[in-house]
């Protein structure tokens, strides 16, 4: 689609959250870390995502989008003619998620999805890029936020952050 700006995809967390992490280098961006919040960017190549707890079917687990997908824009209602390749698809990276809970909120101006899981144990986030294996080691009571969006906090942007990323989700659909 010609008239959508270049997007980014980021996995946001609480600081106090990461045990430790070797990825990639993200320059941090001031607002995040006056509010305690650390910024994990995934280049733009098509990287392999897994998140322990959530990316594999348990029995009995069930992904909940319930206050998820009625939120986030749809690129149909953008343009009507938008058709997605599904051969392929540009796509910066590719993540399965079959339990836990999304919810989609707004984050620095920006809807962004926001995963909680009932997982017990070290979340430990993968990402897997031309033979290398990143990754990022989370305390089980994280909050994650999983973003693709273009240019977060624009200038005039309103900053909504306070303390963790559950009050910078308002809550506030877009």
């Amino acid at each position: 689609m010609d008239n959508v700006p270049q997007h980014f995809a980021s996995i946001f967390a609480d600081k106090s959250a990461v045990r430790t992490s070797d990825w990639w280098d993200t320059p941090q961006k001031d607002v995040f870390l006056d509010h305690g919040v650390v910024e994990f960017s995934i280049p733009k190549a098509k990287a392999a995502v897994t998140i322990s707890g959530v990316s594999t079917e348990l029995r009995g687990a069930a992904l909940d989008t319930s206050r998820h997908e009625p939120q986030i824009p749809k690129l149909r209602s953008i343009n009507q003619n938008f058709v997605l390749d599904t051969k392929k698809p540009e796509t910066i990276a590719e993540m399965w998620v079959r339990q836990g809970t999304l919810t989609a909120c707004n984050f620095g101006g920006a809807v962004v999805s926001q995963l909680t899981s009932g997982y017990d144990g070290t979340i430990r986030i993968e990402a897997k890029l031309g033979g290398q294996t990143k990754f990022i080691e989370l305390n089980n009571d994280a909050e994650i936020v999983l973003s693709n969006t273009s240019d977060l906090f624009k200038p005039k942007s309103r900053i909504r952050c306070r303390k963790t990323i559950t009050s910078a989700c308002t809550g506030s659909s877009t």
